[in-house]
């Protein structure tokens, strides 16, 4: 799982998703977070404010998951 989270969500607090990445990997999961600062809690192409952040870093850290699980090249 590759999860994207900011510090300064408003309405999901990021330390929600730390103690989510504790537990999954606990479990014996893979997960990667991607701590993201600035955007809030909502980003996506939609949003004129961070449509850059979407374009250009999100996936970059997407191939760079995949690369890692090889499940691209």
């Amino acid at each position: 799982m590759l999860s994207f989270h900011d510090t300064e969500d408003d309405i999901v607090p990021y330390w929600t998703t730390e103690q989510f990445l504790y537990n999954t990997k606990k479990a014996g999961n893979q997960m990667d977070l991607v701590r993201l600062e600035g955007k809030g809690h909502f980003f996506d192409e939609t949003s004129k404010k961070n449509a850059r952040m979407y374009n250009d870093d999100i996936f970059t850290f997407v191939d760079e998951f995949l690369i890692k699980h090889k499940l691209m090249k």
